[in-house]
């Protein structure tokens, strides 16, 4: 199957033009994403007070296998905004949906091959492990964890390379306000 990306220029506008995500197949119509290309990816965190609900990813993934992650994230695909994006991946990977529709994200980070929009959510109240379904290509387990636990994954190896302070600084901003301390970061536009 073909996954197509819609391609952003250095400051995150489509150029127009859509590329083929690595390992897909090709269309003979599309180029390939590649070194110097930009594309837009999703990373979302649900909260329940002062937990987060991670993952652990399969052991078979290509990148970070077996180690513990955020909620869930992906690329975006071409037609996409970032909350539709986010509202699938959520979906796919651990079976939760929420309308990201009146969300914007918490932050945005540009890095080498693009931009990572990060949308930070409370649970539905009414979430228990049990009800996740996990998407057995991707996610092989589910849990809440605190900042602390989190950290003690990251120190031994088990959760994926983000700096600790980077981490904090996701709980804090989920802590109910934003980087001027104002305003929720959840609230309905």
């Amino acid at each position: 199957m073909t996954e197509l990306w819609d391609l952003l220029d250095a400051d995150c506008r489509p150029t127009g033009e859509q590329v083929i995500r690595p390992g897909s197949a090709d269309d003979g119509v599309h180029r390939f994403f590649q070194v110097g290309d930009f594309h837009q990816v999703v990373v979302g965190a649900l909260f329940r007070g002062d937990q987060m609900l991670i993952q652990r990813r399969v052991d078979d993934k290509e990148v970070w296998p077996g180690l513990w992650d955020l909620t869930a994230g992906g690329s975006v695909v071409t037609g996409e905004s970032s909350r539709l994006a986010m509202r699938r991946e959520l979906n796919e990977e651990v079976g939760v949906d929420i309308d990201f529709g009146a969300y914007r994200p918490a932050m945005t980070v540009a890095h080498d091959r693009g931009f990572t929009d990060y949308f930070l959510a409370d649970a539905p109240q009414s979430l228990s492990l049990a009800d996740l379904r996990l998407q057995a290509s991707e996610v092989q387990d589910a849990r809440w964890a605190s900042l602390d636990e989190i950290i003690e994954l990251h120190a031994a190896g088990r959760f994926i390379n983000y700096r600790p302070g980077f981490l904090e600084f996701i709980f804090a901003l989920a802590g109910g306000n934003n980087v001027y301390g104002e305003v929720r970061h959840t609230e309905r536009l």
